[in-house]
């Protein structure tokens, strides 16, 4: 079969997004034997070949966050027949600081987990299997682009001290975030 389609980030084209198919009904290693693919100017993307079964459509993030997952979709691809698959999904920009209560400006690393309400026991394990954001905390300050919109939470880590979290709803645009644990 094929898959085709388009993907919109914020309600437009998302130009030269990376996609990839991963099948989910066997046991195959994660993404073995299937290419990836990039978006059009429009958008638009095809997969050609495609052996009939359930596969997760995965959308990846830019720059720094390429390695990871902004979008994740499932679809049925059926032999002989063309799969449609539209996505549109929204992201935005983080830029903030951490201090400690004294003022002091703290260096660490902030994750951004979309659509997670409780710390993970394992942030690292949660990460393979759901869109997480590493960002570097540096003299305080951190920025990031292109992640995933919406209610997520927000963890930080510093050597030898406990992980702290918050949870934020990200909006369309510019959040700015200022924290203290």
């Amino acid at each position: 079969g094929q898959v085709e389609g388009t993907v919109l980030r914020n309600g437009r084209p998302a130009v030269g997004a990376r996609l990839r198919l991963v099948r989910t009904d066997s046991g195959e290693r994660f993404g073995v034997g299937m290419p990836q693919q990039r978006t059009d100017q429009d958008g638009k993307f095809r997969f050609d070949r495609v052996e009939a079964g359930d596969y997760a459509l995965l959308v990846h993030g830019d720059g720094a966050h390429a390695r990871t997952v902004v979008d994740r979709s499932a679809i049925s691809v059926t032999a002989n027949a063309t799969t449609e698959a539209h996505r549109d999904y929204s992201t935005c920009s983080v830029r903030g600081t951490v201090r400690a209560t004294d003022g002091a400006l703290l260096d660490g690393t902030l994750y951004v987990l979309p659509d997670a309400s409780e710390t993970p026991a394992d942030v690292r394990r949660y990460a393979r299997e759901n869109p997480v954001f590493r960002v570097t905390v540096r003299g305080g300050e951190f920025a990031t682009d292109d992640v995933r919109a919406g209610n997520c939470l927000l963890l930080f880590e510093r050597s030898g001290a406990e992980p702290t979290t918050w949870t934020r709803t990200l909006v369309v645009g510019e959040n700015r975030i200022d924290l203290t644990p």
